[in-house]
């Protein structure tokens, strides 16, 4: 057999080392997972609540633009909604319009951010009110899950996902924050 090219196209390599995944997996919770989403990436950030042994959507974006802070310009994709409530780390505002624009989404919000400087990653709070992030990451997901056929979500979804290892945070489709990189503990990002 004759090798004629030394690289393998077609699939994005995540994880360079998976030293600890979640034992035997989780259902994946699609309550915060937009209706027209068709798979949940690998690499993309979960809380899991071990006892029920479900893997809960951290939602994730990074400001491109924030000339206005209360509208805001984040990175595509993303898996915002309006209705959500993004925390820049200091504040929270609720969503209330997403408008595509080219490789962008452009968040209106109800009020101004603290922090809308490029590059900030946004996530998702608990409230308008309370500057706390909905979930702390546990682990990534491991391999891309089926959700959806684009137009309607699946019924129910189970994954596998890590916890330990080294990541090619370049190969994130989805951002990570400093904060929420130090709840990954077991994980080491390269790039």
């Amino acid at each position: 057999m004759n090798l004629t090219s030394e690289t393998i196209s077609g699939r994005k390599v995540v994880f360079d080392q998976v030293i600890e995944d979640y034992p035997g997996g989780a259902s994946f919770d699609l309550s915060n997972v937009p209706a027209d989403t068709e798979y949940i990436a690998a690499g993309t950030p979960v809380y899991i609540d071990k006892s029920a042994r479900v893997a809960y959507l951290v939602k994730t974006a990074t400001i491109v633009d924030a000339s206005d802070a209360d509208k805001v310009y984040i990175d595509t994709p993303n898996l915002f909604s309006v209705g959500d409530h993004v925390y820049d780390g200091a504040t929270a505002q609720t969503i209330t319009a997403i408008t595509a624009s080219g490789d962008m989404d452009l968040l209106a919000l109800d009020g101004d951010l603290s922090i809308t400087g490029e590059g900030t990653v946004l996530t998702v709070a608990t409230d308008a009110t309370t500057a706390t992030a909905l979930y702390t990451p546990y682990a990534l997901v491991k391999d891309d899950i089926y959700v959806g056929n684009g137009v309607a979500l699946v019924d129910n979804a189970e994954g596998s996902y890590v916890i330990g290892g080294s990541v090619r945070e370049s190969a994130l489709t989805y951002p990570l924050s400093t904060t929420q990189k130090t709840a990954l503990a077991k994980l080491t990002f390269n790039y």
